[in-house]
């Protein structure tokens, strides 16, 4: 029986293509981490025991991309669900790679979760971590077809989780309500006490939000961002 399931789906067109890498770039020069190449140019010792698409991985973490694309044939194609076209060719793929590569931060690692194997297919679950630490938002899954020849991969495509806004949510509220019509009651009343207390004017005493002048709200907008972005990307303790 299954046991698990992880559903992920194709990102709507027009598809987010370098948009992301040029955020993952920009988070890179905050951090003051450049996408570097881990290891000393010696020899690593390769582990026998895994499948090529784990080595496929393994090499990524160590951001050694003649290394990562030698696990794919020479016709290989690659479909990245995050762009509308295919990569066609090793060389093609590897551009890809290496463009990728120089906009994620070195502390950031691929982990697998699972990988599922049969001797000419490959699927693989998997996260993206940050220095040890799981990254929200960042799970995705691949498919691999593997030529049974030569070992290598031939194909595939990486479908990365959707970025939020996630709807589903909003399909699954909608639906209580639809069932359950009952439901519109306290929800009336709180929309109703929420005007009366930050958009009316009467009869709690005080302005209402709207007539709050302009400095209040650039304090709100100051601290809002000092607390959702300033402070996560610089660790700091507030």
């Amino acid at each position: 029986k299954i046991t698990r399931v992880f559903d992920v789906t194709e990102p709507s067109s027009p598809k987010p293509g370098d948009s992301g890498l040029k955020l993952l770039k920009l988070v890179s020069k905050l951090i003051g981490d450049e996408s570097i190449v881990v290891g000393d140019g010696s020899s690593a010792v390769v582990d026998t025991n895994l499948s090529v698409v784990e080595r496929y991985f393994e090499a990524w973490n160590k951001r050694d991309m003649k290394e990562a694309v030698s696990l794919f044939t020479e016709d290989c194609n690659m479909r990245d669900l995050q762009y509308d076209s295919e990569f066609k060719g090793r060389a093609e793929f590897e551009r890809h790679l290496l463009r990728v590569k120089d906009c994620l931060p070195g502390s950031f690692e691929f982990v697998v979760d699972d990988v599922a194997l049969s001797p000419t297919k490959a699927g693989v679950v998997w996260h993206v971590e940050n220095d040890g630490s799981p990254l929200a938002f960042t799970r995705g899954c691949s498919f691999y077809t593997i030529d049974q020849r030569s070992g290598l991969i031939e194909s595939g495509f990486e479908i990365p989780e959707k970025a939020p806004p996630k709807m589903g949510w909003l399909n699954t509220v909608k639906a209580k309500f639809v069932a359950e019509p009952v439901r519109f009651i306290p929800l009336v009343i709180w929309v109703g006490y929420m005007f009366e207390l930050f958009i009316a004017d009467g009869p709690l005493p005080g302005v209402n939000a709207l007539a709050l002048e302009q400095r209040t709200w650039e304090e709100v907008r100051d601290l809002s961002l000092n607390f959702f972005l300033v402070s996560p990307i610089l660790q700091l303790p507030f």
